[in-house]
């Protein structure tokens, strides 16, 4: 009786420490995520509302996403959630109070890049509502896609790239919808990340220092002649990343494509609604 006791003890007990190893090992394949942020980015944007196109400035956008900071070669990469925050500037916010659009709302698809390869996130710009003095802020959020890091060591770059976006507004109780496409600016840097594949850190080998003594002769014996120049040294620093395949400015904005789809879109219905208000 003690016998099978024991032995059903140490089977269960086998069987725990077998569930823990593997849940040790996939813990440990897994890529931990961290949070990038991207520089503010600034978007050139065009909104389309009754047939029209209404240029609508530049408007501020910061993306942040979950992404690994390192990955073992040929790791699976969930796909990262993302966030953008659009602030817009004071002149539109009026704009939309004018009109008396009350709220904002809408979906984006934002692009942007993975060591160079297109990808698109979907997001979603909750109801946002238009204060009652100065600018407009909205903050949109949602999913890229999953990824496959390279099957070689090096640095993969995330970039942040254009959006679209569909929006509704609402003034009193009636609503309208326009569609929104934001461009970035020219010259920006719009690197959102960089994942770096079999390794923590970017790596920088220092040359090796080879420093020889000078031979020493005897005190009565002058030492020998030696040239005044001096072996060139070489430094090497970090890796220098480039992202071959990015276009201008692409991302996961991807966030800030939705953001700034809330407030762009903002700026739009205002100046197609004034149109309609003063024809």
């Amino acid at each position: 009786m003690t016998t099978s006791i024991k032995r059903r003890a140490l089977g269960s007990a086998g069987a725990a420490a077998l569930v823990a190893a593997g849940l040790s090992t996939a813990i440990a394949a897994a890529p931990s995520a961290s949070a990038a942020t991207s520089p503010a980015l600034n978007y050139n944007c065009t909104v389309t509302i009754f047939g029209a196109a209404v240029p609508q400035g530049v408007w501020t956008a910061t993306v942040t996403a979950d992404v690994p900071t390192s990955v073992a070669p040929g790791a699976a990469i969930p796909a990262p959630s993302i966030s953008a925050k659009v602030v817009t500037n004071a002149g539109s916010g009026d704009t939309l109070r004018f009109l008396n659009i009350s709220s904002l709302s809408g979906t984006s698809t934002a692009n942007y890049t993975f060591g160079g390869k297109e990808q698109t996130a979907q997001l979603t710009i909750p109801t946002t509502k238009v204060p009652a003095s100065g600018v407009v802020t909205t903050v949109a959020s949602g999913k890229g896609e999953a990824a496959t890091a390279p099957t070689t060591a090096g640095p993969v770059v995330v970039k942040v790239g254009d959006f679209t976006a569909d929006l509704t507004y609402t003034t009193g109780a009636a609503t309208g919808q326009m569609k929104l496409a934001c461009n970035l600016v020219p010259g920006q840097n719009t690197t959102l990340a960089t994942i770096y594949v079999g390794s923590s850190s970017p790596t920088s080998s220092a040359s090796p220092s080879s420093s020889s003594s000078a031979p020493t002769g005897s005190s009565s014996s002058p030492a020998p002649a030696k040239s005044s120049a001096t072996a060139p040294t070489t430094t090497t620093g970090p890796a220098v990343v480039t992202d071959g395949g990015a276009s201008g400015g692409d991302s996961n904005a991807l966030v800030a494509a939705g953001a700034a789809a809330v407030a762009i879109g903002a700026g739009a219905g205002a100046f197609g609604l004034r149109r309609r208000m003063r024809g």
